[in-house]
Order: structure tokens, then sequence, then C-alpha cells
């Protein structure tokens, strides 16, 4: 399919968390793949490591550590369990989300911020994630560092890794929603990087940062509610 114009590709970009069976192509993938190579990136080091997983024994390993590692994030979410009877919890001001792993409430979260339904999302994703077509994890080899890794340097360059990094994966994303797929920023798996490692055989120096499904949205693109950018814009001063 043709692209489309790059601010409607980022102002309907979802967050795909359910996906259809057609098929990806691999030319699809590579063209998108290009398009993140194409990101400014630490000194133009290009230490950016990309795994494109297919192989449906290898999706069943990464989906089962993804449960493992979601179960995991809810379980040290602060909150208390709902009455999924009345749908309410306790106090003012209080955003609820229900999900089959934990249900819990967030106080003091910006409604607009937390919506209910984010850890259910979440959830389906987790049950759903073998089934996706394609699976991309993202990686960042360390050992290509220009910098020093000692004392006030370690924070820098534990950093460097996500500056990076990240502005390929929003090329990929935005690629991605360009030929009308979806994706999802997911660094939940990164709790058991370990795991995750030692299953797709990645040398000890790339840290893992991202692993993004790729395929058809079961649900269609539309545009992104977001906070009003008068609310967050500062002039000078804050």
């Amino acid at each position: 399919m043709d692209s489309i114009d790059l601010f409607e590709a980022m102002s309907t970009q979802l967050s795909a968390r359910g996906y259809t069976d057609e098929p990806v192509l691999d030319a699809d993938v590579e063209r998108i793949l290009e398009a993140a190579t194409w990101a400014p990136n630490a000194a133009n080091r290009q230490l950016w490591e990309f795994i494109v997983i297919r192989d449906a024994a290898v999706k069943k390993g990464l989906a089962a550590l993804y449960r493992k590692s979601l179960a995991l994030l809810a379980d040290s979410m602060p909150g208390v369990p709902l009455d999924l009877t009345s749908g309410q919890a306790p106090g003012a001001d209080v955003a609820t989300v229900s999900d089959p792993v934990r249900t819990t409430y967030i106080k003091g979260a910006d409604p607009r911020t937390a919506p209910r339904t984010m850890l259910k999302w979440g959830a389906n994703l987790a049950e759903t994630l073998e089934e996706v077509p394609v699976i991309i994890v993202v990686g960042w080899d360390r050992s290509g560092f220009p910098y020093s890794t000692d004392g006030i340097f370690k924070t820098f360059t534990d950093e460097t890794v996500y500056t990076g990094v990240m502005p390929a994966v929003q090329n990929l994303m935005l690629a991605a929603r360009g030929l009308g797929l979806g994706t999802c920023l997911t660094t939940v798996a990164n709790i058991y990087e370990g795991k995750m490692k030692e299953l797709l055989g990645v040398p000890q120096p790339v840290q893992l940062v991202a692993l993004l499904p790729l395929g058809y949205p079961s649900v269609p693109f539309t545009p992104r509610k977001r906070i009003p950018i008068g609310e967050k814009l500062h002039r000078d001063r804050w």
C-alpha cells in the first residue's frame, strides 16, 4: 500500500495489543527496519541490533516470558484489590484498572492518562503474543561504546543505550504505521532479559531494549487522545 502523511502517521499511531492473522510480508519488514536505521544515534555508531522472529516455538517462549514479566510488574504496582462486583475502589481521585493478572487502583492518577483498560490491554497482548505474525526484539551492542563506563560516566553510558536506540524504534513504529501495520513499544520482558537472551542466543554485550509485536491491528487506526499541549508547555522557565 502507499504510505501516508507523516503527521497523520504520528497522530494515529496506536499501541496495538491485538492483531489479525493476516501475514506480514518480508519486504515490508525489511523496509521498516531500513527506516529504523535512518534514525539519529549516539556518535553515529549504529549499535542497534534487530531480531525478527517468526518461528512459532520461539514466539511461544517469548510469550511465556512476557506473561511472567507482566505478572511480576502488575504485582509490584501500588494499589489494593477491587471489588469486581461493584467496579469501584474506595477513596476519591482514583483511576481503576481491571486486568486478569491483577486488579488494582492507582491513587492520584490523571484519568486521561490511566485508562481503566490499561492493564487489560497489556494482558490481551500477553495472552496472544505468540499468535502475532512477527515479533521484533531490539538490542544495543554496548561493546561498541566509545565512552568510559566508570564512575560518574556510568549513568551517562546507561542513558546512551536508550538515546542511541529509541529514535530508531520510533522510526520503526512510524514506518510500520505508514504501511498500515501496527506495533507496540514494550519493555516489560526486559525484567527477564537474561532468559530472553538465552532463548534468542544473544551475545552478552548486547543489551535488550524493546520487544515490538508487528502485524495488522484488530482495531482501526484513529486519532489518539492526548492532554492539550498548553498544559505541558513552559516558555523560558517552568
